[in-house]
């Protein structure tokens, strides 16, 4: 069911975005004869954009909205030392919150598998993408 709804939000988004689907296809096309006109696990792991695509789409339409952690230890909220989150309490992490945060994800509505390329993100931290 996730995958389905994953590919689903894929496929409209690209359909909406005619030049990301036509950049997508080639990539695929291209992917593909280089390995022979067989479709196999190492041709897949080649189509880099076809992981970005993915990847925003999973980013733009989470599915988890929410995800729920324990703390491992104390943590003191920085700046405000009154606010502690208790070992073992239940956190509950904003997935869309966090996706949909401007200063992380410049017009987070617009769908844009660029943001997600191995140069952008070696320039944001790891957790900004769950």
């Amino acid at each position: 069911e996730t995958s389905s709804t994953t590919l689903a939000f894929a496929l409209y988004e690209l359909a909406l975005q005619t030049k990301l689907q036509e950049r997508l296809r080639q990539e695929i096309e291209a992917t593909i004869k280089k390995h022979n006109n067989e479709f196999t696990y190492e041709c897949m792991e080649d189509m880099h954009y076809m992981k970005q695509v993915l990847a925003e789409t999973q980013c733009k339409y989470p599915i988890a909205p929410n995800l729920m952690r324990q703390a491992a230890a104390d943590y003191v909220v920085p700046g405000h030392p009154n606010y502690v989150i208790k070992k073992g309490m239940m956190v509950t992490i904003p997935t869309i919150g966090i996706h949909y945060d401007p200063a992380t994800y410049p017009e987070p509505d617009k769908f844009d598998p660029e943001r997600l390329s191995a140069d952008a993100l070696r320039l944001r931290d790891s957790v900004d993408w769950l």
